[in-house]
């Protein structure tokens, strides 16, 4: 194609087509600048300018080049709007009197073209959107000219020459990293594959804005002012931005952050917590291409705050609430903030994030708990549903512990709930499963019939037992009064209630029964049933109008003939536990059933021998006949004698075993820890006859012993078996023994004179 226009400039790559006309316009020396020279060639100057298809074919044919040159560099207006490379802008996206550009490739044009600088500079259309702030192939920011020349601001060879004349009139400002937001904006213009998640859906300028924006209000909060942004803080916003929008997820993850960093008050709103990202959509964008992104931010808005059906919220009705707040919730339901709290806090029901925020940023889902807010608006405490179900206030709990009433709601002093809180819809059910097989009757004209308490006090049951006859549907008279549904209207049949707790319990020993046939204590008798070696069984007895335990007697009977408690024993012998042990293992008696085993130990009746421990010959009625060699046990009529010096509050089962084991140790001079077990515990010797000593026991018990005119067989303890050992030797020099010592003139010291001695002093000195 023959060009009508010569000389003339090449149009370049991404070159607009009113650049190529300024240059064309300094080739062919039009000194009034490119709107004369569109003038002079017949051209539309703001035709060019705004890229009209009409204009922008005539100049193509000016310059005998294809119209597709400028496919790449055209920016073309629309009714309201304008588009590059296919991808749809606003008037606000654009850059005209503000117009930045590369020092770098301004000066690669004129060292790579033989016309003029002034002819050989020229301006690429992503210089123009507001977006691009740095150039991709030198990584330079792009740096803003002055509206300085003489025809206009769409004139880029007038705006440009000053800086030709004056090279480093442009600042050149590296980059010191790739953006890969900036690098998105331009692979988008050249049609390059992206994967950028929702910015992919959106358009060209509401997907570079909303990056910029939302970052914005990350880095610098929710107020700050355009104005006093810096190039470089656009850079890093927008990256920012890019890096929430462009995952999956993020958009919603960079709101969750906005409403973490912004933490509303009470009395605050959307803007007050997503700030200038939120005005940016709400004010003055009534555009239909950030209606995705305002879609976005509603529903993020209304599942995330609470915000009621009705409600405006950016242009449009909110059709349904999602969250409630404490507040919100008290509003519609009417149910006092202080009274709801604890309740939704004890259900679980409010988020954990808001858990102890004010009551209008406690936050909980409306749809999923607003069964739960109709039943606390109507709930029936516990105080009142003896009234509602018309039963007596002691049953409640007992309805309740069995599980029959079910309240929503329990009382917790720690939650701050005092009462259990039930639903009438529960109550309103358990009385309609009472009533559903109950004919109506007249009361008057009934014989046997009588309601529920009554017919549980006859039959001696709990009163608990008889509503689970009622609602398994296990009795055949089931009547109610004509009326309003309440628990005394129930009728049943005395005789047959009294019919469902008749038990045979003659042949069957109670708890208290079976410890006196094995000899054991009760608590024995505990432990045997919690290890299960006797079987038991609970059975209601009407005699006491409970439920009892109850063992099978021919059970009990025969493990009383085989085997016998260690507490038989034990009493048996008149001697202590350990005095006990000692003497069973002494015969090697081993228990048929141990205390692990059984909760009590059991020896075999057989083991024992005719029912007595054999040790040396025998052990009759807990006296030694032959006792075994080198031990010493006091018989009868000694024990007779020492039992006049003991007081009947100091008397012990075990007093023949102590007495013979302290007797022992003192003629033998031993110390207490070398006492034979035979005789019980070490220390319960050395501590009966510390305290003895004090009372003047063993004073006259051994001055008894050893008297002849009184005892056949006596034992002598004289000083020096008092001075051999030394408990006895310390108490000898307090002047314990003076019967021994044969002191006649004695007194006893203050502090250990026996009380016998201190009634006669007292009487003596009345």
């Amino acid at each position: 194609m023959k060009p009508r226009l010569w000389p003339n400039a090449t149009p370049m790559r991404c070159e607009t087509p009113i650049s190529n006309a300024g240059r064309n316009a300094v080739l062919n020396e039009q000194l009034k600048g490119v709107s004369a020279f569109c003038t002079d060639v017949g051209l539309n100057y703001y035709g060019l300018i705004d890229g009209l298809e009409e204009q922008v074919a005539r100049f193509a044919d000016l310059l005998g080049v294809d119209q597709s040159v400028f496919d790449l560099g055209v920016i073309r207006r629309h009714d309201r709007s304008w588009s590059i490379r296919g991808e749809r802008l606003l008037a606000s996206s654009l850059r005209r009197r503000r117009l930045h550009v590369c020092p770098a490739c301004i000066q690669e044009d004129i060292n790579s073209s033989d016309l003029p600088p002034a002819a050989s500079a020229y301006c690429r259309s992503q210089w123009l959107l507001d977006a691009i702030r740095i150039c991709p192939d030198h990584r330079l920011e792009l740096p803003a000219l002055r509206l300085v020349g003489k025809h206009g601001e769409h004139d880029f060879t007038d705006r440009i020459a000053p800086y030709l004349d004056a090279p480093g009139a442009l600042p050149r400002r590296h980059v010191p990293q790739e953006y890969r937001f900036q690098r998105y904006l331009l692979d988008r213009l050249d049609k390059k594959g992206a994967n950028a998640g929702i910015l992919d859906s959106l358009e060209f300028h509401v997907a570079a804005r909303l990056c910029e924006i939302l970052g914005l209000t990350l880095l610098f909060g929710k107020a700050r002012k355009l104005e006093t942004i810096s190039h470089t803080d656009w850079l890093n916003a927008g990256e920012l931005g890019f890096g929430y929008a462009s995952e999956a997820g993020g958009f919603q993850s960079a709101l969750l952050e906005l409403q973490r960093r912004f933490e509303p008050t009470s009395k605050d709103g959307a803007y007050a917590v997503y700030g200038r990202f939120f005005q940016w959509l709400a004010i003055g964008r009534g555009d239909a291409c950030f209606t995705p992104v305002r879609d976005l931010l509603r529903e993020h808005i209304v599942a995330s705050m609470p915000i009621g059906a009705g409600e405006v919220l950016l242009g449009e009705v909110v059709k349904e609430r999602k969250v409630h707040s404490i507040r919100s919730a008290s509003v519609e339901f009417r149910i006092p903030p202080k009274q709801l709290r604890p309740i939704l806090r004890a259900s679980g029901c409010l988020y954990a994030s808001t858990n102890d925020k004010p009551d209008s940023w406690s936050l909980f889902d409306a749809k999923q708990h607003s069964v739960l807010l109709e039943d606390i608006r109507n709930a029936i405490p516990s105080s009142a549903v003896s009234t509602y179900l018309g039963t007596p206030r002691e049953l409640v709990p007992i309805l309740v512990e069995a599980s029959l009433i079910k309240p929503f709601v329990r009382a917790s002093s720690e939650s701050g709930i005092p009462q259990h809180l039930f639903s009438p819809r529960e109550l309103d059910c358990f009385l309609i499963k009472l009533f559903q097989r109950a004919t109506i009757v007249n009361h008057g004209n009934q014989t046997g019939l009588v309601d529920l308490s009554t017919a549980a006090r006859l039959a001696h049951a709990p009163i608990l037992e008889v509503f689970e006859l009622v609602l398994r549907s296990e009795l055949q008279t089931l009547h109610r009064v004509a009326g309003p549904l309440s628990f005394t209207a129930i009728l049943v049949d005395a005789n047959e209630v009294r019919s469902f707790f008749l038990h045979d319990i003659e042949n069957k020993y109670t708890i208290k029964e079976v410890t006196q046939k094995l000899e054991i204590d009760q608590s024995a008798t505990r432990a045997i049933v919690r290890s299960n070696t006797i079987l038991s069984t609970v059975l209601f007895n009407p005699k006491i109008g409970k439920n009892q335990r109850f063992f099978e007697k021919n059970h009990i009977d025969e493990f009383s003939r085989k085997y016998r408690s260690f507490i038989s024993i034990k009493r048996h012998l008149r001697t202590n536990t350990l005095g006990a042990e000692n003497l069973l293992s002494g015969n090697n008696v081993t228990p048929a059933l141990t205390r692990s085993k059984a909760g009590h130990a059991f020896y075999y009746r057989s083991d024992l021998g005719s029912g007595e421990i054999k040790f040396g010959r025998s052990l009759i009625d807990g006296v030694w006949q032959d006792p075994p060699e080198g031990l010493f046990f006091l018989n009868d009529t000694q024990m007779e004698r020492v039992n006049r010096f003991i007081p009947s509050q100091y008397r012990r089962k075990a007093d023949r075993l102590v007495i013979s084991g302290i007797v022992h140790v003192i003629a033998h001079g031993l110390n207490w820890e070398e006492a034979p077990k035979a005789y019980g515990s070490s220390a319960a010797l050395l501590q009966r006859f510390t305290r003895g000593c004090r009372r003047g026991l063993f004073d006259r018990v051994f001055h008894v012993l050893a008297d002849r005119r009184l005892m056949s067989d006596r034992i002598v303890i004289s000083m020096a078996h008092l001075q051999a050992q030394q408990t006895a030797s310390r108490l000898l020099s307090a002047g314990l023994f003076p019967f021994v010592s044969r002191e006649k003139r004695f007194s006893w010291p203050k502090h250990f004179r026996p009380p016998s001695a201190r009634k006669r002093s007292k009487k003596a000195a009345h």
